[in-house]
C-alpha cells in the first residue's frame, strides 16, 4: 500500500536527517586527521555535483534543460549551499557535534517566521507544538544550558542542564549560527525554485554552483590530497554522496510535498539520529533528559502526521496551509 504524499514526505526529511547525522560524525573524525572543513565542504559540493551530474545525464536529461533566466536564481541557491556547509562544519570543527546541530536547527524558527509573514502560510496550533516539542527535544538531547541566541533581533533563552553554550568556542558559535540562516535561507529559496523545477534538478544545479566558489577559493580539487589515505578517502565519499547528494535530494523532495516549515521541523530529528548513532555505534550512554529528548522530538513529527492545517489557526494567513 502506497503511502499518502504527507507521509512520504515526512519519510524522505526523516530519512535525510539520518543521513546528515552520519556525516557530521564522519566529518568530526575527518577533521582529526588533518582534513579541514573547507577541503571536506569542496570535496561535498565537486564530487556531488560531478556524480550528479553524471547521473542525470544518464538518466535524467530533462532535469538539466533550464533557460538562462532561471541561471542567476540557481546561481544565488549554490551560494547559499555552499555557505550554510562552509559554516556548519566550521561549527562542527570547533564545538561538540550535538550543539553544532542544534545551533544549525534554530533555522525552523526562520523559517516558520518567514513563512507566515511573507507567504501567506498559516501559523496551526499543530505548528507550534511540534516546533515547540522538536526544540525543547534537540535542546535536551543536545545538552543545553543557558542559551541565548539572537537571531533577527528575536531573542530566544531556554535552560537546560548540562552543556554551556555560552563557555564555548564564540567562534564555533557564530558558525553555528551563521548555518542557521543559511540554511533557512536555502529551505526557502529551494522550496520557490521547486515550483518549476523539480527536485533533482535544483539540487544538481545548487551543488554546481556551490563548487565554483570552493574550488576558486581554495586550491582547486585540494581535497584529493585526502584520498592518499584510503580509509580518510572512503569517509570522504560517503560525506559526499551519502551525506550530501542523498539527504539534500531527500530534504528538497520532502519540502515540496510538505512545504519549508513542516519539512524544517521535521528535520530537527537530527540531533536525535545524531546521540542514536553514538548511542550505537560508540557505546555512548544516553542520560535520562536525552531519551526524554528523544520522545519530544519523536512527537513533534508525530504531531506533524496527525494534524493537519485545518484544525485552527492561531494567526491569520491566507486559506493555503501545508500541514
Amino acid at each position: 500500500m502506497s503511502l499518502d504524499p504527507r507521509r512520504r514526505g515526512l519519510l524522505l526529511v526523516l530519512l535525510a536527517a539520518l543521513l546528515w547525522a552520519s556525516s557530521a560524525v564522519l566529518g568530526k573524525g575527518l577533521f582529526t586527521t588533518g582534513v579541514t572543513p573547507s577541503a571536506l565542504v569542496q570535496a561535498r559540493c565537486t564530487l556531488g555535483a560531478a556524480a550528479l551530474g553524471l547521473y542525470l545525464a544518464l538518466f535524467g536529461r530533462r532535469h538539466l534543460a533550464i533557460r538562462p533566466r532561471d541561471l542567476p536564481p540557481f546561481a544565488l541557491l549554490g551560494l547559499a549551499m555552499a555557505a550554510v556547509q562552509t559554516c556548519y562544519f566550521q561549527a562542527v570543527a570547533a564545538i561538540p557535534v550535538a550543539a553544532a546541530i542544534l545551533l544549525q536547527y534554530t533555522s525552523a524558527f526562520l523559517v516558520l517566521c518567514f513563512s507566515v509573514a511573507f507567504l501567506g502560510e498559516r501559523l496551526t496550533r499543530a505548528k507550534v507544538a511540534a516546533l515547540c516539542l522538536a526544540a525543547a527535544g534537540c535542546f535536551l538531547v543536545s545538552g543545553g544550558y543557558n542559551l541565548g541566541l539572537a537571531i533577527g533581533g528575536c531573542f530566544l533563552v531556554a535552560g537546560g542542564y548540562d552543556l554551556e553554550l555560552a563557555a564555548m568556542n564564540r567562534a564555533g558559535v557564530a558558525w553555528g549560527l551563521g548555518a542557521a540562516v543559511l540554511f533557512a535561507a536555502y529551505t526557502l529559496f529551494g522550496a520557490r525554485l521547486m515550483r518549476r523545477h523539480a527536485p533533482l534538478g535544483v539540487l544538481f544545479f545548487a551543488l554546481a554552483f556551490a563548487a565554483i566558489p570552493v574550488n576558486a577559493l581554495a586550491p582547486p580539487l585540494g581535497f584529493l590530497a585526502a584520498f592518499r589515505d584510503p580509509s580518510s578517502a572512503a569517509k570522504i565519499l560517503y560525506v559526499a554522496l551519502l551525506g550530501t547528494v542523498a539527504p539534500f535530494g531527500l530534504y528538497l523532495a520532502g519540502v515540496r510535498l510538505l512545504g519549508a516549515s513542516t519539512a524544517s521541523i521535521a528535520a530537527m530529528a537530527e540531533p536525535v539520529l545524531s546521540a542514536g548513532i553514538a548511542f550505537a555505534i560508540l557505546g555512548e550512554a544516553l542520560e535520562p533528559p536525552q531519551v526524554a529528548g528523544a520522545l519530544g522530538v519523536i512527537g513533534a513529527v508525530v504531531v506533524l502526521e496527525r494534524f493537519r492545517g485545518g484544525e485552527g489557526a492561531v494567526s491569520r494567513g491566507s486559506s493555503r496551509a501545508d500541514s
